[in-house]
């Protein structure tokens, strides 16, 4: 086949089509080469739908994830794939990618403590931590309010995993759900 009888632009297609692939170029170089770049998705976080699918920086689904899939990206829960458009969820989106940065670093809560980020149209951002409780962000400040709950878990120490539930949504306030401990039988 001769260097012009080369169809870039279907080729260029095709290669598009597979899911890890983001962009592609392909040019000619004369006398006899074809130049073929292909910059490749990156994963970002992971959305839960009906299945798990990863997102890339841009909140874009691009593949449906496989039993072989790395699972060490923020996963977000509660929301459908379109509520990714709307400029509030995608500000919370935004701000738990802060927390997870912030968790990379954290000995208090790492980001491998973090179970899923849930977020609720009507109230916000919470996380769902592996060994802890279940923990409200709310609608704004997020990043500020994780910064709190690094402060209350490094307080309570062992007690941190008692709390069922840990709502910081209020500025002045914290209020705390523990797990009710079993009464003792009576004899």
């Amino acid at each position: 086949m001769g260097i012009f009888d080369f169809k870039l632009a279907e080729v260029a297609k095709k290669i598009q089509y597979h899911p890890w692939v983001k962009n592609v170029r392909i040019r000619r170089e004369l006398p006899d080469c074809v130049v073929i770049e292909i910059e490749e998705q990156e994963p970002k976080a992971i959305i839960a739908l009906d299945e798990l699918y990863y997102l890339n920086s841009d909140l874009k689904i691009f593949k449906k994830l496989i039993p072989e899939d790395s699972l060490n990206y923020p996963i977000f829960t509660g929301i459908n794939y379109s509520d990714l458009n709307n400029p509030s969820i995608k500000k919370w989106v935004e701000q738990a990618f802060a927390i997870w940065e912030i968790a990379r670093n954290s000995k208090i809560i790492p980001c491998g403590q973090i179970s899923e980020f849930y977020i609720e149209p009507e109230f916000g951002l919470s996380i769902i931590l592996k060994k802890g409780p279940l923990v409200r962000l709310g609608e704004d400040n997020q990043k500020q309010r994780f910064k709190k709950l690094l402060k209350i878990a490094f307080e309570m120490g062992s007690d941190f995993h008692l709390l069922k539930e840990l709502d910081l949504t209020h500025p002045e306030r914290v209020v705390a759900r523990f797990f009710k401990e079993e009464a003792e039988p009576k004899r």
